[in-house]
């Protein structure tokens, strides 16, 4: 990948890990919003140990593929939005997946 591909893929993962975070608060769920905060800024910082971590977040029994922003978890979520919610946050989370893996597979 060059140069410019590499720094359009790092304004998409921070658009994508700004956005998932903003939504994060807006609904309750601290404990990831904070999580994507300190991911961000190693990306900012360009450190491949964001990126790294930002990939290992999404295996396993309570990743952050198992979370559902609904009011039964407590989250500020209206009923008639989870559905739109959690799709937004997905495709964010998804984007975010998928620049992170190209943007390390340059690094080999």
């Amino acid at each position: 990948m060059d140069e410019r591909e590499a720094d359009e893929r790092y304004a998409r993962l921070l658009t994508a890990l700004v956005d998932a975070r903003d939504l994060l608060e807006r609904a309750g769920e601290a404990r990831w919003a904070q999580w994507l905060a300190r991911v961000e800024t190693e990306v900012r910082a360009h450190d491949a140990h964001g990126l790294r971590r930002l990939r290992g977040a999404f295996g396993g029994t309570g990743s952050l593929n198992d979370l559902v922003l609904t009011p039964v978890n407590g989250h500020t979520v209206a009923p008639d939005e989870v559905h739109a919610v959690n799709r937004t946050l997905m495709g964010l989370l998804d984007a975010a997946y998928g620049d992170a893996s190209a943007l390390l597979r340059d690094l080999r």
